[in-house]
Order: C-alpha cells, then sequence, then structure tokens
C-alpha cells in the first residue's frame, strides 16, 4: 500500500472530482469501456515507442485516465472508500495498456501491478537510447526526395519525418524571445531540404523561393509549390484548336509500312513505358496505376481516351491499321473544322439561328464538288444568339422563388437550410406547378422529397381541405421522415399530417385521421387496413398521390395492395412517381396511373454522387470482423452504417462493436416499430456513432451526418448498393463508402463494377496491422456469441433479440408522448 505522504498527497488535492459515479470524475468507467477497448491500433514494438506513447496519452487524456499512469492518481490507503473504485480503473488502465502492445512486450509486463510502474518500465526501455532513432531520421531526412510522389505525398513523408525528429530534439521555449532565431533556422533548414528534395522541374519555383525575403515558413512554401504543380498540369493539356492546314497526310496500314522517320517524329511526344503507348506518360497511365479512373470519350463513348484525343473526331494518325482498307498507303488533305467564334465580328448585322445554319451548309454540300487534295475546308459556325425564351430555360434558377415558390414557403426552406434548390427540385417543380404528372429519377440524397412537397403545398394554400395529399413510402422510418419533412414545410401554414405505419397502434391512428389532416404518409398495407376498417375514413376527396421510392415499393410485393388504392381514390388527381430507378414494374405502374406525365431525370440510370468515395477491400471471409473494426477504429469519431445481410448479423456485430468499447446499435426488420424509431433517433442525436443495419435502412432515410457507408456483406442484388452508398455524401456533402469483398461474394462485386461503370480502386490497409486486432476480436466475438445463445437466440417480438439496448425505446412522438404508452393505453 501507499505510504502516509501518498496518501496526504492524494488526500489534499481538493480540485479532483472522487465520485466514481459522476462522469466528469477519473474514477468513474463508462459502460461502453471494457477490458477489450482498444487505445490505438498500432501496437507498441521495440521501434515505435514515441508515437505510440503520443497515441496512448492522448486516448487515455480523451477517458480521463492519464493521471494513473504520470503518477497523479497514487493509490489510496486500505481505509480509504476509494480504494476500491481506484483498483477497479487502474486494472482497467493495465489492461488497455497491455492490449496495445505486441505479443513479444506484453509477456514481458504480465505481473506488474499498477498502471504507473508499466508506465515508468516502458519509458525506462524505450526512451533512453535515441541515438540510433535519430541516426535513421536524419538519414531518411537526407535521402528522401520527391521521385515518382506528388508534391503533396512527398510533403507528408518529408514532414511525419521532420515531426518524428523534433519529438527527440525538443527547442525549449520561452517568452523573452532568446529562442526566436533558433526556431527561424529550423524552419529555414526545413524549408530548403524540402526544396532540395523536388524535382528538376521545379527549378523556376525554387530559386524565386530562395530569393523571398523574409524567409516563407515550410507550410507557406508547400502551397507555393503546390500551386505551381497545378500550374504545370493545366499547361499540359492540349490545345483544341491547333490546326495543320494543308498538311498531307499519308495513311499506312500497318506498322511495318511506316517511314523510319517517324521514328524521330515520335521522340519529342510523351511516351509511356509501360503500355508503349504514345500521347501520355506513366503517371497518367491508367493501366499502371489501377486508382486512376479511366478516361471516356464523349465523342464516340469508347473507353480508353478523350475527345481531345479521338480519332473519329480527329482523324487517324499514320500506321493505324483501319478495316476494309487498301493496302496501299492514300494521300489525303487534314481537313480542318475551325470553331473559334472570335474570327465572327461581334458587330455583324446578320445572324443566322442554328437551323437556318444548318440547312445553309446542307444545300451547299449538295451542290459543291468534291474538295481537291490541296483544297482545304474551313468550316466556322456563326455565334449563336440565343432567343428569349431559350434564355429563360438556361438560365441558372439562384432561389426557390425563381421556380415560383410563395414567399410562405421560402421562407420555411430558409428556415430549414435550403437556400438553393436541387436539380430535381429545379427541374421537377415548375412542371407541378403547372398541374402537369410528374417522373422524377434522381439520386439518393437529392432532395426528392421537397420536389413534390412544395408545390404539394403551395396548391393546399390555393384550396384548403383535409385529406389534400396522401404519400405511400416503402418503410415505416421513410414515412415518419416524408411527414415531419413536411410539417416542418408546411409551418407557417399550419399544415397538419398523419403517419399511417405498421407497428403502432391502430386506434391511435384512428384518432389521428379523426382530425382530418391535410397529409397522409403511409405504407401500403396499413392504409389499405385503414380504408377498409375505419369508420368514416375516405380519400374520395384526394387531389395529390405521391409513389416515392416506387422501385422499392414495386419489389416488397405491394403491387396489388397499390391497385387496391388506386381504386379507392379519384382518377381525377395529379400524380407525382418518384424513384432512384426505372425499373419494368415502374414503368408498368407508370402507365396504370399517370396521365401524359413529364418525365424529370437528374441522373444517369445507375450512378452514385460525384463527391461519394468508393472503395473496396478483398479479403478473406474469416478476416472480415477484424478489417471491420481496423476500419472504424481508423475513422474514429466518424458517423458510420454498416451493412449486413441478416437481421442476426447486425446483433452479433454490434454485440462485438460494443465489447470493442465502440457505441454502436443496430437496427433490422424484426426489431418493434418503437424500438426501430428509438435506435434511428440515437443515431441521429450522436449518442451512438455506428448503425448496423440491414436493407431496411438503405432507402430514403435522410440522415445528413453520415460520414462513411461500410457494406460489410456485399448485396446480391447490385441495385441495392446504388441505395445504401445513397446514405452518405447527401445534400453535396462528402463521404466514403467502403465495400468489404470476401472470396464468396467476388460475383456481386463485379456485378456491382458493371452496374456503376468503373472500377472502384482498393481500400489501402495493412494486412499486418489488421492481423493484430485477431485475437481481441474473436474473445469480442466469443463473448459475444455466448451473451446471444444464454439468452435462447430467440427474436422476441416486442424488441427483435436480446441487443443490449433497453434505452432505445425513448422515443416520442410531435407530442411528448412514447409510443409505446399510447400502445399500452
Amino acid at each position: 500500500m501507499a505510504t502516509e505522504s501518498t496518501n496526504s498527497s492524494v488526500n489534499t488535492n481538493s480540485s479532483i472530482n472522487t465520485n466514481p459515479k459522476d462522469p466528469s470524475s477519473p474514477y468513474f468507467l463508462n459502460p461502453n469501456d471494457g477490458p477489450a477497448t482498444l487505445l490505438t491500433n498500432h501496437l507498441l514494438t521495440a521501434e515505435n515507442y514515441h508515437s505510440w506513447a503520443r497515441t496512448v496519452r492522448r486516448s487515455l487524456r480523451i477517458k480521463k485516465k492519464l493521471g494513473f499512469i504520470d503518477g497523479t492518481f497514487l493509490e489510496p490507503s486500505s481505509t480509504d472508500a476509494l480504494l476500491e473504485p481506484w483498483l477497479e480503473c487502474n486494472d482497467m488502465v493495465v489492461t488497455w495498456l497491455q492490449n496495445a502492445m505486441s505479443l513479444e512486450i506484453k509477456n514481458s509486463v504480465v505481473y506488474v501491478e499498477t498502471a504507473h510502474e508499466l508506465w515508468l518500465e516502458l519509458e525506462q526501455r524505450f526512451a533512453q537510447n535515441n541515438g540510433p532513432r535519430i541516426y535513421e531520421l536524419k538519414q531518411s531526412i537526407h535521402n528522401i526526395t520527391q521521385g515518382d510522389d506528388s508534391v503533396s505525398l512527398y510533403f507528408s513523408k518529408l514532414k511525419s519525418l521532420f515531426d518524428e525528429l523534433l519529438n527527440f530534439e525538443l527547442i525549449p521555449s520561452c517568452t523573452c524571445g532568446a529562442m526566436k532565431p533558433v526556431l527561424e533556422n529550423q524552419q529555414r533548414d526545413w524549408m530548403m531540404k524540402f526544396l532540395m528534395g523536388l524535382n528538376e522541374s521545379f527549378s523556376n519555383i525554387k530559386a524565386q523561393i530562395v530569393l523571398l525575403k523574409p524567409t516563407p515558413s515550410l507550410s507557406e512554401v508547400y502551397a507555393l509549390v503546390q500551386q505551381e504543380e497545378k500550374r504545370k498540369q493545366i499547361s499540359t493539356l492540349p490545345n483544341l484548336h491547333d490546326t495543320l492546314a494543308l498538311a498531307t497526310k499519308t495513311h499506312y496500314p500497318s506498322s511495318r509500312d511506316i517511314p523510319k522517320s517517324f521514328g524521330s517524329q515520335r521522340r519529342d511526344k510523351l511516351f509511356c513505358t509501360f503500355c508503349k503507348v504514345s500521347g501520355h506518360s506513366l503517371d497518367k497511365c491508367f493501366k499502371a496505376n489501377p486508382n486512376l479512373e479511366k478516361p471516356t470519350c464523349t465523342h464516340c463513348h469508347l473507353v480508353g481516351h478523350t475527345a481531345e484525343r479521338c480519332y473519329k473526331l480527329h482523324g487517324y494518325p499514320p500506321g493505324y491499321k483501319l478495316a476494309n482498307r487498301s493496302r496501299e498507303p492514300n494521300p489525303s488533305v487534314n481537313q480542318i473544322s475551325l470553331s473559334n467564334q472570335e474570327q465572327i465580328s461581334e458587330d455583324s448585322p446578320a445572324v443566322l439561328t442554328k437551323a437556318q445554319y444548318q440547312h445553309l451548309i446542307a444545300l451547299l454540300q449538295s451542290h459543291d464538288p468534291q474538295p481537291a487534295a490541296n483544297q482545304v475546308q474551313t468550316i466556322a459556325p456563326p455565334p449563336v444568339c440565343p432567343s428569349p425564351s431559350s434564355m429563360s430555360d438556361n438560365e441558372e434558377v439562384k432561389s426557390f422563388k425563381d421556380l415560383g415558390i410563395l414567399d410562405q414557403l421560402v421562407e420555411a426552406c430558409n428556415n430549414l437550410g435550403w437556400k438553393n434548390p436541387s436539380k430535381i427540385q429545379a427541374e421537377a417543380i415548375p412542371h407541378a406547378l403547372e398541374g402537369k404528372d410528374l417522373i422524377g429519377l434522381a439520386q439518393t440524397g437529392s432532395g426528392k422529397t421537397g420536389a413534390f412537397a412544395l408545390p404539394i403545398l403551395q396548391a393546399l394554400l390555393d384550396t384548403p381541405q383535409a385529406f389534400f395529399g396522401c404519400v405511400l413510402s416503402p418503410t415505416r422510418e421513410l414515412a415518419i421522415q416524408i411527414a415531419e419533412q413536411f410539417e416542418a414545410l408546411g409551418s407557417v401554414i399550419g399544415v397538419k399530417c398523419a403517419v399511417l405505419v405498421g407497428g403502432v397502434d391502430h386506434v391511435q391512428q384512428g384518432i389521428a385521421l379523426g382530425k382530418r389532416p391535410h397529409i397522409v404518409v403511409a405504407t401500403p398495407g396499413r392504409l389499405v387496413d385503414h380504408l377498409s376498417n375505419t369508420k368514416g375514413f375516405s380519400l374520395c376527396t384526394l387531389k395529390y398521390l405521391v409513389l416515392d421510392e416506387a422501385d422499392r415499393l414495386l419489389n416488397e410485393d405491394f403491387e396489388k395492395t397499390i391497385d387496391e388504392i388506386l381504386n379507392a381514390i379519384p382518377r381525377e388527381r395529379k400524380t407525382y412517381l418518384f424513384s432512384a430507378t426505372m425499373t419494368k414494374k415502374v414503368r408498368k405502374l407508370q402507365r396504370a396511373c399517370l396521365r401524359n406525365p413529364v418525365k424529370i431525370e437528374a441522373a444517369s440510370k445507375y450512378s452514385t454522387v460525384d463527391t461519394l468515395k468508393q472503395q473496396y477491400r478483398f479479403i478473406p471471409a474469416k478476416y472480415k470482423d477484424c478489417y471491420l473494426v481496423y476500419i472504424l477504429t481508423e475513422m474514429s469519431g466518424s458517423t458510420s452504417m454498416v451493412f449486413t445481410r441478416t437481421c442476426d448479423s447486425t446483433r452479433l456485430l454490434a454485440l462485438i462493436l460494443r465489447n470493442l468499447g465502440l457505441r454502436a446499435i443496430p437496427i433490422s426488420g424484426q426489431m418493434s416499430q418503437t424500438k426501430r424509431l428509438g435506435a434511428l433517433n440515437k443515431f441521429k442525436a450522436g449518442e451512438c456513432n455506428i448503425l448496423i443495419c440491414t436493407d431496411v435502412a438503405s432507402r430514403g432515410l435522410d440522415i445528413p451526418s453520415v460520414d462513411m457507408v461500410i457494406n460489410y456483406d456485399i448485396p446480391t442484388n447490385s441495385k441495392d448498393y446504388i441505395h445504401r452508398v445513397g446514405r452518405t455524401a447527401r445534400a453535396g456533402r462528402s463521404g466514403v463508402a467502403i465495400s468489404l469483398v470476401n472470396q464468396y461474394e467476388l460475383e456481386w462485386y463485379i456485378q456491382i463494377e458493371k452496374l456503376i461503370g468503373k472500377k472502384l480502386p482498393e481500400f489501402p490497409a495493412q494486412e499486418e496491422e489488421v492481423l493484430l486486432l485477431l485475437e481481441r476480436v474473436t474473445e469480442a466475438k466469443r463473448i459475444s456469441q455466448m451473451k446471444i445463445k444464454e439468452t435462447g437466440g430467440k427474436r422476441k417480438r416486442n424488441g427483435g433479440g436480446d441487443d443490449g439496448n433497453e434505452e432505445i425505446e425513448r422515443y416520442s412522438d410531435k407530442n411528448g408522448k412514447s409510443f409505446k404508452k399510447a400502445k399500452k393505453r
């Protein structure tokens, strides 16, 4: 036990909160903090002590346990009431530290009792003799050059070496300014080393930077060099207006017919040493660099080149083998099409329309003879003078008011943070305000709800009545979300909504219908139940019908139910059909319920947004859990959704991640409606930052804060991939989607790449680092499986299984009454 002096030092520190039940106390243990909690992914080895120690200290400071290793919280006396909480926290910190070590080091400190003693022993073993490491760092700094790396990658490598060296050679700080010249000299040395390692192509910018006074910092120099790199990339783009008029070229059917003189002509051109093709360099070769996206020509739609280098557009080079060509050389003349509009004077009084110009060209071509070998055909299109109608069509819409939305609804949009309409909103709302039926195809997260909600609310202002509009949704969560959106947009005009979904008391929904709401948002099955059984409820006066996520509605076998609904509502109505994909069933439904619709297609058939970074990782199936934990801990602090294929997997993964100290919560179709909504609300509120879910959460849910989507199980239907990854990178934000692919899912993954039309880059991960987690992940999985087995592994009717989330029932409706209490009444 500690001495009396130790006890007095602890007791006199009155600033420390010693209440073990207070979350702000260092003696408090969070329920999510267990023995398997990871302080860092990088295990301690004989070479990485300093970086490892910095990460561990940072993690312990966050958990308010740093005092257990630096000696601030020493062991109390045997009569002190804090002894038991101190022992619990000390043992927990010792376990965390041992879990963050490699097996060899861990075995050597098994019998150390206190965290302070363990920390001191590690410091004495690994932090004393720094000479060899300093030598290695200085040698690496001396030898590093840019080489084939980008400026950004080269700077990152060099900066990490500087920072680690600074950890060994600390410069003392002072307030008198005596150390300022030392710091300036250090920054100058770093800056000079950075410039010396750059490639020779940056010699001009290096000479300019060296002459600058005062000497810029390393970060400022990096910014200047990076700007120069971008300028070089822009300047190397080909000039599309270069003309080679009056140049006679000869087509050679095969490479053996090419004269030897062509060799000297090609020496000055870019040449790739990987694919042996001229026109690009090695760093721009997509065959040598799988991470580069394959270029696609906008003229011939072939992959492998751009329109600037399209042979069909600009002519074939000498020696190119053409089909159905004579093997004799065929002299011909380059016919140049000049498109420089600057050749036409802006003061020209006569301006032709595009149609008139094309007609005139057709007449000239029909009467003029074929150009001779020494003639040059020059075609310069006149400048296009847009008519007022075309200007109004192409003019950029800057606000909702420009679309014709009333001021009250514009104010509601501003309150929601909607400053400018999205593409689907800008194209759909004007047609909807004209009273036309709509078919809207857009990517997930593009604002489809606002595209149909605003026109309906504006029409409701003109002719207010009960049961004015009805929205059909495939899932309960999406229905509730749509209703919340309607109420938020209609808050300034007093709109009332009723939500009809399964899993909630039928009587309470009947009471809500008795209040005659303006908008009904429902799942098809529950709506039919109320139409058949709720007295006085009818949609015979309905003016607007919306089928949201129509492809999902039909995939869920709601076809017969939707037919019943269509027979129960008036034919004289406006119908909006919105979907992410246009399937055969959706086309069939379109013909049945829409009249002369306007099709708004704001995206390609199957596509993802440009702000989404998509990656994959091919792994053995037995290591999939390890890779999942590795990614989640690497992206710690991010809000993530993990998609699995089965409900049982969501429960098991949530328990595994919780046992490892991660804040995960499951959601699946087997959970009760109350628990599903409760789990979703906890995720939205940030109480849990990892949502383990099935495809029930892949459609329609708008959670703007989702940073990352992980496909733990690859979807068997490749179209479901589009909807899964659509949960992130919404409303212009950026996001990451990572797919874990094992040997049994490769065929499904290939179908996904074919669907989206591009090959995804591989997620970078060091397999050695991942496998260091295997022991802890396996133990956490064993404990989780035992817990599920102890509860019988049964899916409870009222909760969807024991997932350890009793508190997720705290879901309240707009009146402040929980669904659970309403159900009991």
